[in-house]
């Protein structure tokens, strides 16, 4: 019994395909239908890089911070998670950690009870502090850039560019 080869061609310019992707538009060649499970898998890896780099940068942080930060500015960037990724998913955790575990509460009742004198009024600090709950990740990302302008003056010997200074 004789087999046929069929050609497969690209869904957007009808291009006969000669491997994973087209050559004349760069379409991927898809020929499986998407499944949660591939779904979950690819918001992992790709937006969040939680296969090996967000884990493994965390881990190299914690041992070698000077490492990591060296190897990536000399670039050897493929073990390790985007700088502005790492952040995010960190600054992210971190937020959900404290809003849900009530550290988030504790600390606004001490800082709270820390100034019983305040000009603004109870209610105005019970709207902020809904405020910054509500917003803490983009409150964490938002100081990012005070926290590099500090390291650059601090750290003007060594001659870094300033988006090398957010690098964790």
């Amino acid at each position: 019994m004789e087999q046929t080869i069929v050609k497969q061609h690209c869904k957007s310019c009808s291009t006969p395909l000669q491997g994973s992707f087209c050559f004349s538009c760069g379409q991927r060649s898809i020929s499986k239908r998407f499944t949660v499970k591939e779904s979950v898998g690819w918001l992992l890896t790709n937006i969040f890089n939680l296969e090996k780099g967000f884990l493994h940068t965390s881990w190299a942080l914690i041992k070698a911070p000077g490492k990591v930060v060296s190897e990536y500015l000399s670039g050897i960037t493929i073990s390790y998670a985007h700088p502005f990724r790492f952040i995010f998913v960190w600054a992210t955790a971190s937020t959900l950690i404290a809003v849900y575990t009530g550290v988030y509460d504790e600390i606004g009742k001490i800082t709270a009870g820390m100034n019983p004198n305040n000009p603004f009024g109870a209610s105005f600090a019970q709207e902020y502090g809904k405020f910054l709950k509500q917003y803490m990740s983009l409150m964490y990302m938002a100081f990012i850039p005070f926290f590099a302008i500090g390291t650059k003056l601090f750290y003007l010997k060594h001659k870094l560019y300033f988006a090398e200074h957010l690098i964790p």
